[in-house]
């Protein structure tokens, strides 16, 4: 579905949506029925995303926490599946790093990537995950220097 506006393309400006050509996929997380089903505020609330938020240096950094929880998830399954980005996730995936601070260093970004693995049992690959994750953040900074 695609919106159409009424003037400027802001959300109080939709008028009706349209059926698009194609097709487009929506998905909603699973920590997104978790908030849902157990009435809880924020996504970080959810019981196997809350541990690394708490584990983390400052509760304020959902940004980096979010963007290392992507990246980790993005290279366990490049590492589990054997799959390259495409040029376009590339550039999403450096959003992503540059997201990460640098008060996270190597030491901090592997005991949190070990919590967030530890909470997912049903997603064994994402151990796998934790090295190459780091790998590539790492690979970044050093080249941005």
């Amino acid at each position: 579905w695609r919106p159409v506006f009424n003037g400027v393309e802001k959300a109080q400006n939709i008028i009706r949506l349209d059926e698009r050509s194609g097709f487009s996929i929506t998905g909603i997380g699973l920590e997104r029925l978790c908030m849902a089903v157990n009435h809880l505020p924020t996504a970080r609330d959810v019981d196997y995303i809350a541990p690394v938020y708490d584990a983390a240096d400052k509760q304020e950094d959902e940004l980096v926490i979010e963007s290392l929880r992507a990246l980790h998830r993005i290279y366990s399954d490049i590492e589990h599946y054997s799959c390259q980005p495409g040029k376009h996730q590339k550039q999403k995936i450096r959003t992503l790093i540059k997201n990460i601070s640098d008060k996270y260093d190597s030491r901090k970004i592997r005991e949190l990537l070990n919590i967030h693995s530890s909470t997912q049992p049903w997603h064994p690959e994402m151990q796998a995950g934790i090295e190459p994750t780091i790998e590539r953040i790492e690979r970044y900074k050093r080249n941005i220097k």
